[in-house]
């Protein structure tokens, strides 16, 4: 596990209670088929391995992408419901 210390722990909490709190709730359709994307600042990037092995270790199917958008880019998490991964 990486060695995070208070500032970055609570940080880290803060990321996984907002994507915990927009996993939980009811997953619309297409959202199943799809998956859900959560937009990650890229000051969080430092965080990635450790939260895409939270998740995978929990059953998520979850990768980091980078989308090249008009003058920067933009650091998506997609996420795909472990029950609805075909």
């Amino acid at each position: 596990m990486v060695n995070l210390n208070k500032t970055k722990r609570e940080e880290v909490s803060e990321i996984v209670n907002s994507l915990n709190d927009c996993l939980e709730r009811r997953w619309s359709r297409r959202q199943l088929s799809d998956g859900m994307d959560f937009e990650f600042r890229e000051e969080w990037l430092r965080f990635a391995p450790y939260l895409l092995k939270k998740y995978r270790g929990a059953g998520w199917y979850v990768h980091l992408h980078v989308e090249i958008i008009p003058h920067r880019r933009a650091y998506v998490l997609k996420f795909r419901h472990p029950d609805h991964i075909h």
